[in-house]
């Protein structure tokens, strides 16, 4: 019998359950490459950190790996000391640390290894840079010069660098004091106890870094810097269950029928002294369906006028997260910015920062010793840095969705050419999907996606 070939290109969160779901549930055998570099596979950038301050922004009872097994990931931490010492509802309930989830999957992907079945898994620690089309297969190149050849590939390629913000002169951005990867950890474990710190950028990154900043006694003041200064909201009513909302929408769904419901009952909950949280839970298993029904007029005033609005909604930190960041602006520690960057200017003594301040309406400037970006990941693929993304759309072999948010594909993820063709042996995922489906980062949708392709790969093995 002979062996249909994989190239999985990516081997974060999405990569490795493809992988993970292709080798548990194939029929015939299957020779399997995961292409990864940088990154413990599996594990990737998300759960890479060793940090125990770095936490999980959803609640561990959300985050199996598996949409048919959801106490999977509850069921295996409450093994664990001390988490065992927990009731496992109050476990459910807890944002815990990021790096025992990348545990977690690091066991899943030890017990893929050791029970492979008919099946061949490799493990390539390098990049992939190219998949160019052959006679009847398609051969993917990398970057130490390995060549492979698949039936299928499958782009889990993750979230892009973030682009460098518009500045007068970028020759800035060459400085070994600009840090334009936030996910590094040497961008906050490098820091000198004194130095000053431009974060650029106010969302759940920033928490991060921030975090990460005064684990590694960052001593100096910390700057944060957007055009919205701080927005970041606390959990503050996790587990609540709001149903309200759903009971009165009706087709067809419209945008403006959405955002009318929502200040509605966002209103209401305020009325009894709530947040718009429990809100925002009901509808967000409904917002891939919801944004498929609008039309590309919508989807545009959507990104025009509520995305900062819904992002500010959606993306939360713990509450004592929260708190401890409240605490160090109350300390003049942490500085936060409302405004936009105009220039840098570096010399021996540190980086002068120019910006426009938005609450003053003037330009002012700052001293630091290091600037890190996290205006989080750039999305117009035509704009990648990576040499792979590059060379397919240079191909036409991709093209951008309607909206520069991801890449264009069918509604299985089957990528989309320039000639409009569907390729049906190249497809994606994760946050490539943005265009297709918006939200498309976590592991509540990212688990569905990597089931759904699998099974969509294997129905073309048999």
């Amino acid at each position: 019998m002979s062996k249909s070939s994989v190239v999985i290109i990516g081997g974060g969160f999405c990569g490795f359950m493809t992988t993970y779901h292709l080798i548990k549930n194939a029929k015939s055998p299957l020779d399997i490459t995961l292409v990864n570099a940088g990154y413990h596979p599996a594990r990737g950038i998300a759960y890479g950190t060793s940090s125990e301050k770095f936490l999980l922004n959803v609640p561990a009872a959300k985050m199996s790996a598996f949409p048919t097994d959801p106490d999977h990931f509850l069921n295996w931490l409450h093994l664990k000391h001390p988490f065992n010492l927990i009731d496992k509802e109050i476990l459910g309930k807890m944002f815990v640390p990021r790096f025992e989830y990348g545990n977690y999957l690091e066991y899943l992907f030890n017990e893929l290894q050791q029970n492979t079945g008919i099946n061949k898994l490799s493990i390539v620690n390098d990049y992939a840079e190219d998949v160019i089309p052959t006679e009847d297969l398609y051969q993917v190149t990398c970057r130490s010069g390995l060549q492979m050849k698949a039936d299928h590939v499958v782009l889990a390629t993750g979230n892009e660098m973030p682009g460098n913000p518009p500045v007068a002169d970028s020759s800035f951005y060459s400085s070994a004091n600009y840090f334009n990867n936030p996910w590094n950890e040497d961008s906050f474990r490098t820091i000198r106890p004194d130095e000053n710190v431009l974060i650029v950028g106010n969302g759940l990154t920033m928490v991060d870094t921030v975090l990460g900043l005064m684990e590694n006694n960052c001593r100096g003041t910390i700057y944060s810097l957007s055009p919205h200064g701080f927005s970041i909201l606390p959990h503050r009513h996790a587990g609540l269950t709001y149903t309200r909302l759903l009971e009165e929408i009706k087709e067809p769904v419209t945008l403006n029928s959405l955002f009318s419901l929502f200040h509605k009952h966002t209103k209401i909950l305020r009325h009894f002294g709530l947040s718009a949280e429990p809100v925002v839970d009901s509808i967000r298993p409904h917002v891939q369906d919801f944004w498929k029904k609008m039309n590309s007029s919508e989807r545009k005033r959507f990104l025009t006028h509520i995305r900062h609005l819904w992002g500010v909604a959606r993306h939360r930190s713990p509450l004592h997260i929260h708190d401890f960041m409240q605490n160090l602006r109350i300390q003049n520690k942490l500085i936060v910015l409302k405004g936009k960057l105009i220039s840098f200017a570096e010399n021996e003594e540190g980086i002068t920062v120019t910006y426009f301040d938005g609450k003053q309406k003037s330009e002012k400037q700052l001293h630091v010793g290091r600037v890190i970006n996290c205006t989080g990941p750039s999305l117009n693929i035509l704009k990648s840095k990576s040499l792979l993304i590059q060379n397919l759309t240079k191909r036409g072999m991709i093209q951008p969705d309607e909206l520069f948010l991801g890449i264009h594909t069918d509604s299985d993820g089957h990528v989309i050419d320039t000639k409009g063709q569907v390729n049906n042996a190249i497809y994606t995922l994760g946050g490539n999907l943005r265009g297709l489906l918006w939200e498309s980062t976590t592991v509540p949708e990212l688990r569905v996606q990597a089931a759904k392709l699998s099974a969509c790969i294997l129905n073309k093995t048999y």
